[in-house]
């Protein structure tokens, strides 16, 4: 086995077999340049010998060891791109939260108004036309109501509009909700 330590000791059609299977390996093959007119042989993996050569072949070396595991590149591309694949799922959740936040208020805010109008009605109130102010404690969170009463066509019905703000700041809405009261006939209101 010891003479077959150079591919140039091989007989052609092994080192043509070997050839192909290192391409279809995808391992490296490297060739070397064709040898110089007159040369007379071809270089040997041992010093200072030439080994003779086959006709119309060229010596062919081959990397033995396989490539295995990622360059440094490779897996710093990878983390990049997983932190980044990550970062968006961040944002993606974060916002989720903002807005459980704001759809509580709105859903509690609603039922503010609910419960303003609900009262009207279980109460019978005939209330005069305008504008009514005050505040409620829904769920834990404090919430400024603006009711406005106003006439209608009919004289048995009044509508009222309520709108429910975060506490004391009227610019932003979080719930409208629109309702009738009624003055039942034979009550005097």
């Amino acid at each position: 086995m010891d003479k077959w330590r150079c591919v140039n000791h091989l007989p052609i059609e092994l080192r043509r077999t070997l050839s192909t299977i290192a391409s279809k390996a995808s391992q490296t093959v490297t060739l070397p340049a064709r040898e110089r007119a007159g040369g007379g042989g071809r270089f040997c993996c041992f010093p200072g010998q030439v080994s003779k050569s086959f006709t119309g072949a060229s010596p062919v070396w081959f990397r033995l060891g396989r490539h295995r595991g990622f360059t440094l590149i490779e897996v710093l591309v990878a983390l990049a791109i997983v932190a980044i694949a990550l970062m968006a799922a961040l944002r993606a959740a974060g916002q989720g939260t903002n807005n459980v936040g704001e759809l509580r208020s709105r859903l509690l805010a609603g039922w503010v108004a609910e419960n303003l109008l609900a009262e009207h009605r279980a109460r019978t109130d005939w209330l005069p036309p305008g504008m009514l102010r005050g505040t409620a404690r829904e769920g834990g969170l404090d919430f400024a109501w603006r009711e406005e009463v106003i006439a209608t066509p009919n004289a048995a019905f009044r509508r009222i509009e309520v709108q429910v703000f975060a506490t004391a700041e009227e610019t932003h809405a979080l719930a409208h909700l629109t309702g009738f009261i009624v003055n039942p006939p034979g009550s005097g209101k």
